[in-house]
């Protein structure tokens, strides 16, 4: 009975939905670039939807985003009882290429990085089928 208490209940656990974050935009000769947009997107394996905050470069090139905390629940001992939380960054401007990077797991997530925008095409960030707001 010990063990079905342990491994069948879930234990609430704060849980970090977004880390404190900021992106500085530039192009290759170091100028900000003001206007872009920037998608901060979360994604939780193994079981839930991600979910992308979005936010547009100041005149200094930057997009700060605020720390997201969150109770969950985890159930240990349980396959998928624990969520995993990995961040990603997409950086899209009329003009330039688009930047994508994502991180395999959140201590390989930059959470402060200076980007350089190459001219060329953009196709825009892709849009998720799940939540999407703006943060300024």
């Amino acid at each position: 009975m010990a063990v079905f208490l342990v491994t069948g209940c879930a234990i609430p656990v704060p849980r970090t939905l977004q880390p404190e974050a900021a992106i500085i935009v530039r192009t290759a000769s170091g100028e900000p670039v003001p206007g872009a947009t920037v998608k901060l997107t979360t994604t939780v394996h193994p079981t839930q939807p991600n979910e992308s905050h979005e936010g547009i470069t100041d005149a200094a090139g930057k997009a700060s985003f605020p720390a997201i905390m969150r109770w969950g629940k985890q159930t240990p001992f349980l396959m998928h009882g624990w969520d995993y939380y990995s961040w990603s960054w997409c950086v899209a401007k009329p003009g330039y290429e688009d930047f994508v990077s994502s991180a395999s797991s959140a201590s390989d997530f930059e959470t402060h990085p200076v980007v350089t925008l190459k001219p060329g095409h953009s196709y825009g960030c892709p849009e998720l089928s799940s939540e999407t707001t703006r943060s300024s």
